[in-house]
């Protein structure tokens, strides 16, 4: 049976913008100062994980790393925020692009579609 997938593919950029707004929801305290970047960690048996670098505004860069859950969280957050419209119930799985960060959304099947269409073809 047929599945549709949508992937929503993120930018360094927003996927940091993303792990530094969850972070407090996360109980994560982000030291004052600059976030300098992402760092997609692949996994060789699973979903990535990923380590946001922050340059605090006093001393040496500090990683704050992140696991698949949370950084799905933080994703999903971030699309709601801005109005970016996820499926409820569809699948969201974490995967790396190219160190882009993507979520994958699995819709389940449309079985009740194909009889509908079936029916309205017999009565015309």
């Amino acid at each position: 049976m047929p599945r549709e997938f949508r992937f929503l593919v993120f930018t360094e950029n927003e996927s940091a913008s993303a792990l530094a707004e969850f972070a407090p929801r996360l109980g994560k305290k982000l030291p004052l100062g600059t976030v300098r970047g992402l760092e997609v960690l692949e996994a060789m048996d699973g979903p990535p994980s990923a380590t946001l670098r922050i340059l605090p505004d006093s001393g040496d860069s500090i990683p704050m790393s992140f696991r698949s859950e949370e950084i799905v969280a933080a994703l999903i957050a971030y699309c709601l925020k801005r109005r970016i419209p996820l499926p409820r119930s569809g699948e969201k799985v974490l995967e790396s692009l190219h160190d882009r960060l993507a979520l994958r959304i699995g819709v389940s099947p449309l079985d009740d579609a194909a009889p509908k269409a079936d029916a309205e073809e017999s009565k015309g």
